[in-house]
């Protein structure tokens, strides 16, 4: 590793992952992980005096002769500041994200992995498998409601409320694609955290919230065809495009909606003001 026109290099060693490794242990391969993906990562930069600190941090804590000695304590509070001192560098990327990463790059049945390790993977797996059932199902009710509404078209009531069906969930769609993007980057990117499963969700619930709000905002019909009318008598479904969109792109939406909040607030302040100044 380069750093401050300095070269360090770093050595990786393995650390027994039994189930029942001590603290120091673990704090090894946190800083381990930190310090490699340091390294392979080219956009982060690192000073040397950083580099330095965990690498004896690192040095002592591999020269330990066990949890139970009289350096344990020094040399646990070594790898903790070196460790503190290395996540502001790195993020996003957090320890928990990489020994994730870890996880599940393991061809399974070739490494053994330990009991830790086995429950993050299954944890991951499992949020990328609710959040593409949760697309797939977006995406049949949005087809579904879409058919019988043009089936359904000549019965005026029957297709408006058909319309709005289909735009709550074209919003759901729209947050599915949006979240599942972001669990494949953050997979690719090694900054995959469980505590974001959460934001998940009520991105989604935003999500279809606008979808059925920001329509009737720009105008759209019950037809969904008022602002993209393409020429002739096809028409273009813009009803779908902006609930997709509203869904997809939930903080822009509310980015948008506080502005328009704020402009009138501070129309209907300013009156109040100059009423108060006379």
């Amino acid at each position: 590793m380069i750093a401050g026109g300095e070269i360090f290099m770093v050595e990786f060693h393995s650390v027994s992952t039994a189930h029942d490794a001590s603290l120091i242990d673990k704090l090894i391969l946190d800083l381990e992980r930190m310090l490699r993906f340091a390294t392979i990562t080219k956009s982060i930069e690192v000073p040397a005096d950083v580099v330095k600190e965990a690498t004896e941090a690192l040095s002592k804590a591999r020269a330990l002769e066990g949890p139970g000695c009289a350096d344990a304590g020094a040399v646990q509070i070594g790898l903790l500041q070196a460790i503190d001192k290395l996540s502001p560098r790195i993020y996003p990327a957090t320890s928990l994200s990489l020994e994730i990463a870890e996880a599940m790059d393991c061809v399974e049945g070739r490494v053994d992995l330990s009991e830790r390790q086995k429950a993050l993977r299954k944890d991951v797996r499992s949020l990328i498998s609710i959040w593409m059932g949760l697309t797939a199902t977006a995406m049949i009710l949005t087809l579904s409601s879409g058919l019988l509404e043009n089936y359904l078209s000549q019965l005026a009531n029957t297709a408006a409320k058909l319309t709005g069906l289909t735009h709550l969930w074209a919003g759901m769609l729209g947050a599915c694609c949006y979240i599942l993007r972001s669990l494949f980057s953050r997979l690719a990117a090694q900054t995959l955290v469980p505590r974001e499963r959460e934001t998940y969700y009520l991105r989604m619930l935003l999500g279809m919230t606008l979808a059925i709000i920001m329509p009737q905002v720009f105008g759209v019909d019950s037809a969904g065809t008022s602002l993209f009318a393409s020429a002739g008598n096809a028409k273009f479904p813009a009803g779908f495009v902006i609930a997709f969109l509203s869904g997809y792109a939930v903080e822009p939406m509310f980015t948008a909606l506080d502005t328009i909040v704020a402009t009138l607030r501070d129309a209907v302040a300013r009156p109040s003001v100059a009423a108060g100044s006379k």
